[in-house]
């Protein structure tokens, strides 16, 4: 589909300009598509992370898989669009002081990723208690947070989320790069692959603080990352901190990788072609 006018247009802005459209371009198809493909497998994995589920695997999946994807939606669009947004503008402010480029890039992905986390912080609170209480929904739940302790509770596990963000969102973005370019085959596919493989690695190492930083988020009291640490060791020793790995996790971050990547690729690819265009 060709869109003249647009293309044109998008040619004649200035290069930070455009890194800003395509990174809110990016933010917003990954944040609306990766929810819907991965809300099931997120709802669950939540569960199992945060407590026992006692029913079995696949009946839990597909009973009542997308409770929560209005909010895991405006939660994807909004974290996706200020992530992406906020890179170029950080990618300035590194590039002065770090003259390697992707070392550069690196730290602007990190420093995003740690912003973002402190400021969606009560979106991503209400997703994972929707996830873990079938009975309640989004009002509910808010009402049910104390009125003295409605911003406390509401920034729970941001410090563990903005921690897990910053090893998580780099090392995806470096690994699923450094893969799509040696990986031979068509565009998409090497894409898909890159990112499926850069997923599970991520998950893999942030997995624990992924686990921590949703018990945080769900707890009716407030605790500290120590004390979420300390009780799941004790409980069930250092397995406890993979609970729901293997049996949600896996699918879902290889599909939300395989997505993401082949989603910013080729809204990359569109826009680079855009600048050539002059009508």
């Amino acid at each position: 589909m060709s869109f003249p006018i647009l293309q044109s247009r998008f040619a004649d802005l200035h290069e930070y300009q455009q890194k800003q459209i395509e990174g809110v371009a990016q933010g917003l198809a990954v944040g609306t598509i990766v929810p819907i493909l991965i809300n099931p497998l997120e709802k669950i994995n939540t569960r199992l992370q945060v407590s026992a589920v006692k029913e079995p695997f696949f009946k839990a999946l597909f009973q009542n898989p997308f409770k929560g994807l209005p909010v895991a939606v405006t939660n994807s669009v909004s974290k996706n669009i200020f992530l992406f947004g906020l890179i170029p503008c950080y990618r300035q402010l590194t590039e002065r002081v770090i003259t390697d480029q992707s070392h550069a890039k690196i730290t602007a992905d990190a420093f995003s990723a740690l912003t973002l986390s402190y400021l969606l912080s009560p979106f991503q609170i209400m997703k994972a208690r929707l996830y873990t209480q079938d009975n309640k929904n989004a009002v509910e739940i808010y009402r049910d947070i104390p009125k003295g302790r409605k911003i406390k509770t509401l920034l729970s596990g941001s410090s563990t989320t903005a921690l897990k963000y910053t090893f998580y969102y780099p090392f995806f973005f470096f690994t699923a790069d450094r893969l799509a370019k040696k990986l031979e085959g068509t565009p998409v596919p090497a894409n898909a692959t890159a990112g499926s493989i850069a997923g599970l690695g991520s998950a893999f190492f942030t997995y624990p603080l992924d686990l921590m930083a949703k018990k945080q988020k769900c707890c009716t009291t407030p605790a500290t990352l120590f004390h979420i640490a300390s009780n799941i060791y004790s409980e069930s020793g250092c397995r406890g901190y993979f609970n729901g790995f293997a049996k949600a996790s896996l699918p879902r971050f290889a599909i939300a990788g395989a997505a993401t990547q082949t989603i910013i690729s080729s809204i990359s690819h569109t826009l680079n072609e855009w600048k050539k265009t002059k009508v």
